[in-house]
């Protein structure tokens, strides 16, 4: 491989990378939000707050599988790089995505065929579940 080549991989493991702790730090916000929400829950007893987080908890979501969705589109062009099939244009550096744009590589794949997909719905399944148990008992 030539010098050029390699750099090029090293920035893309690097973006790579990035995605990845992207999503750790989506996750990670979405527990503290989680602990917040059942803090202050614990002390109004409004069931509603539970049901009004499903709003962020969907949102960061969509977020986490934006950056899984990017991070396989990189893992792609890296890839392609290894095999040799990139280099066709006369940008040595091109991270361009466009041609990336399969199946596997769109959001809603990336939503709900993935570990996301089964973190992300067990929250929201426990907010509701736990909102509809509740309910009967806070309104005594």
């Amino acid at each position: 491989m030539k010098p050029n080549e390699v750099k090029h991989l090293e920035m893309i493991q690097n973006i790579v990378d990035r995605m990845n702790r992207n999503s750790f730090q989506v996750k990670a916000l979405t527990t503290v939000i989680l602990a917040g929400v059942f803090t202050v829950f614990s002390r109004i007893k409004y069931v509603e707050i539970l049901y009004v987080t499903i709003i962020p908890v969907i949102l960061l979501w969509v977020l986490d599988s934006f950056y899984l969705q990017t991070e396989r589109k990189f893992i792609e062009l890296y890839s392609d790089i290894v095999k040799g099939t990139r280099y066709k244009s006369k940008n040595v550096f091109d991270m361009n995505l466009d041609g990336y744009n399969g199946y596997k590589n769109n959001l809603l794949y990336s939503m709900f065929v993935s570990i996301n997909c089964l973190i992300y719905l067990l929250i929201i399944v426990l907010l509701i579940g736990i909102g509809v148990y509740l309910k009967p008992k806070l309104s005594v």
